[in-house]
């Protein structure tokens, strides 16, 4: 055996000999790098923490002795676009690269100061009925405007003299949306309506500042852009506020974020203390254009390489796209059947529509494709290369908006971008007929150990790339993953993320079906889908919740209240406490308080005479509250009902009864009150109080009028139609005559509750025949109206 090792070490000589033949070196090109970056709401993290890698080691290959030893070339970021959420991470990496040269900490960085603190406490107004807040649209900017511009424009104004790159400009272009359409000149007489438009600014370092410029009129007139909005500038200098501006409307998913007006200009200089020419109403840029790559390609090519018969050959055009799966991730989704589409019927519609919408937003991606086809001098294919996301993320589930409910969740994201960012350079070192394994886990390997890579203090970051380097590279059975449970000893803020990367892997393992999830009401099947929930119920172990409790706290340091601080001075927030306790619960509320807002929204356009859906918004959050909400009340309520609890003035209610019903065989009626204790969503112990049942065929004067009280147990079932059944037992009393010697009457009540706990039918029966009803039946059958406190709130609510 021992003889065989010189051979054995001779192989694997020769093995990596041929490797670093294959490899072309590559450390003495220069690259020029166009980075387009998608939509993807709270993935926006995600994408933060892949563009944060992707500009440290753009600035690292600065250094000679750094791509020699990576195999990598240097790279110069010169045009960054982006849609929706990418349209803020390509402002933001614009900033973070003119500003410093110098290696900075993902926490120092703009990425994650605006990314990883910006929650749903900071994103949506409301935390209980009665506060007043924005009319605008379900979520505010009150965050942006008094926290993150701030951070940016702070961050603009004060530039390291030491470490600022030497002349720095970057065209950053925004797709956005034109609420209403407009038409654009094709050609004489030819004219197309569109809503697709697009803003170009320069940013550019003067001194110790960073300033938005105007481009040159040559480049904003030959419409290669398409349909422009030409932003005010005064010399050539566009305020901020108009930019911030843009930011917010190609960032504003409708229905979200209210639209937002943007001045246009004519020509340049228009903008100097004058009135603004034209403005509009925009929204976000991803309905029609999520991917500008070709807003990309069109600016380099007018404003940098300026050569339309030939494409540069040195230029790379970067798109992120957190969607684009790769490894295990990308074998499941090859595997995973689609059902065929529909033939016929409205079924054949419906398939139609959920492919249109998603296809349009990738309209302009196709085009571009046309375009290269016929004019191949535009852009080298070979050189438009994609991100992959090798594992998975917080950011993909719920809509792609589960991230923004706890920041341990942006934080882990975060980092799980920067480890795809890395594995983006080891494939590059790796080109040339060595893109093989051996070579990209060695690359990958340097890049995950290096320390010129400054990822701060703590040994975090480092650890959740390693994690992800072995659970990719190494045997299943190696350590990848930290120990189930976890240390209870470590900090809070690592025992989050550390939970979930093992939880992600096991899932990763388990390939999660989701046909699991059709049973349950709407939060139940949406938390299942793709094992979120199931991923939340390992995640949430009693050590993570001693952890979460110690870091909270009981304060209000970080209550939802404090929303303004509580980013910065807490890891977690009792939001997301209160999420990780029990989910449903968590998201019933939210989706309740949601409803709320938007009907306060449509109210505030009723009452300025606008166009409106109060009604349709009322009418939503009256049939939220009388179903899925309700099932998720715990605790007392002093007389049940649809109305919400906290609600204001809703205290009201209490006062009215809970049901009105007819009684057959006494030919009555009878009105009752419910206080109820909600012990769990299927179950709750309510005590019927009837302070007046009335009998018309009454055996005696005395039985005419009379009270009854007892305990009963209701079933609550997730079905609107037969919402549930309720029994136990009553005692009768008398309201004329002598009652307290009288015999005691006693019935087993049996309530059927229809369409929503609106329609009640019951039985009552009489075990000793002693009903006071003349024939002295055994029972007695009863239909009438329930939720009458309710309904009378929902129809007397002023809109």
């Amino acid at each position: 055996m021992r003889a065989l090792r010189p051979v054995r070490y001779s192989c694997a000589l020769l093995l990596l000999a041929s490797v670093a033949r294959g490899q072309l070196q590559r450390d003495t090109q220069r690259v020029s790098v166009l980075l387009t970056i998608s939509g993807g709401v709270s993935l926006g993290s995600y994408e933060a923490g892949l563009n944060w890698g992707l500009l440290e080691v753009f600035k690292l290959t600065a250094r000679d002795s750094l791509r020699r030893v990576w195999n990598l070339p240097r790279y110069n970021l010169r045009v960054v676009t982006g849609a929706s959420a990418g349209n803020i991470n390509g402002f933001l990496a614009a900033i973070e690269w003119c500003r410093t040269s110098a290696p900075t900490a993902p926490e120092q960085s703009l990425l994650w100061k605006v990314w990883v603190r910006t929650g749903i406490d900071q994103l949506f107004p409301l935390e209980r009925y009665d506060q007043d807040d924005t009319t605008k649209a379900l979520f505010s900017r009150r965050y942006f405007d008094r926290v993150l511009f701030d951070s940016v424009r702070a961050a603009m104004d004060d530039v390291p003299a030491s470490t600022s790159p030497h002349e720095c400009t970057i065209p950053v272009g925004a797709t956005i949306t034109r609420v209403a359409p407009e038409s654009v000149a094709i050609a004489p007489g030819l004219y197309a309506r569109t809503q697709r438009y697009a803003a170009v600014v320069l940013l550019s370092n003067r001194g110790r500042t960073l300033e938005f410029r105007a481009p040159s009129d040559e480049a904003l007139r030959n419409g290669a852009f398409g349909a422009l909005l030409r932003l005010p500038d005064c010399h050539g200098v566009i305020d901020h506020g108009e930019v911030f501006s843009l930011i917010e409307a190609s960032s504003a998913f409708p229905g979200a974020f209210a639209p937002v007006w943007l001045n246009s200009e004519p020509e340049a200089g228009s903008g100097c203390g004058r009135a603004p020419h034209d403005s509009a109403l925009f929204s976000d840029g991803g309905i029609f254009d999520n991917n500008p790559i070709d807003l990309a390609a069109g600016i380099y090519d007018e404003t940098i390489w300026k050569n339309p018969r030939t494409p540069d050959a040195n230029s790379l055009l970067l798109f992120i796209d957190p969607d684009r799966v790769s490894g295990r991730l990308g074998q499941t989704k090859l595997k995973q059947e689609r059902p065929p589409p529909a033939t016929g019927g409205i079924a054949s519609l419906l398939d139609l529509f959920a492919g249109a919408v998603p296809a349009a937003r990738q309209y302009e991606l196709q085009a571009f494709g046309r375009l290269l086809a016929r004019a191949p001098g535009v852009f080298a294919r070979e050189n438009i290369k994609t991100s992959a996301r090798g594992f998975l993320v917080v950011g993909e589930r719920l809509g792609s908006f589960a991230a923004f409910l706890g920041k341990p969740f942006r934080e882990y994201d975060f980092y799980l971008g920067i480890y795809d960012a890395l594995a983006f350079f080891a494939g590059e070192a790796c080109r040339g007929g060595a893109m093989d394994s051996l070579c990209i886990k060695r690359r990958l390997h340097e890049l995950v150990e290096t320390h010129a890579l400054d990822l701060g203090a703590g040994p975090l970051p480092r650890t959740v790339l390693r994690s992800l380097y072995q659970r990719e590279w190494q045997a299943r059975d190696a350590a990848a993953s930290p120990p189930i449970g976890g240390d209870p000893t470590a900090p809070p803020r690592d025992l989050m993320v550390q939970g979930l990367l093992r939880e992600h892997f096991r899932l990763e393992d388990e390939r999660f079906d989701n046909a699991r999830c059709r049973s349950g009401d709407p939060i139940v099947g949406l938390l299942c889908r793709d094992g979120f929930r199931t991923l939340l119920g390992r995640f949430a172990n009693d050590t993570v919740r001693r952890a979460v409790g110690r870091a909270v706290g009981r304060g209000k340091t970080c209550g939802p209240d404090n929303w303004l601080e509580s980013p910065i001075r807490c890891d977690m927030d009792q939001s997301f406490e209160r999420f990780v306790d029990n989910p449903e619960r968590f998201l019933a509320g939210k989706l309740g308080l949601m409803l709320h807002q938007l009907w306060k929204v449509e109210r505030a356009r009723k009452r300025a005479g606008q166009e409106n859906w109060a009604g349709f918004a009322a009418l939503s959050e009256a049939v939220f509250q009388s179903g899925i909400a309700y099932r998720y009340r715990r605790g007392f309520d002093l007389n049940t009902s649809s109305v919400p609890q906290r609600a204001g003035k809703a205290w009201l209610a209490t006062l009215l009864p809970n049901y009105v019903s007819i009684n057959t065989k006494s030919r009555g009626f009878e009105l009752g009150y419910r206080p109820t204790v909600h012990l769990t969503n299927s179950w709750a112990f309510a005590l019927d109080a009837v302070p007046l049942h009335l009998t018309g065929n009454a055996a005696s004067q005395v039985d005419r009028y009379r009270w009854a009280i007892g305990p009963a147990l209701h079933w609550k079932r997730t079905s609107t139609v037969w919402s549930g059944l309720e029994t136990g037992v009553e005692w009768f009393g008398r309201w004329q005559g002598n009652s307290l010697g009288a015999e005691r009457v006693w019935s087993i009540p049996v309530n059927w509750y229809l369409l929503a706990d609106k329609l009640r039918i019951g039985v009552r029966v009489f075990p000793r025949r002693d009903s006071g009803v003349q024939g002295a039946p055994s029972a007695d059958f009863s239909v009438g109206l329930a939720d009458v406190n309710g309904l009378l709130y929902w129809m007397l609510r002023r809109s």
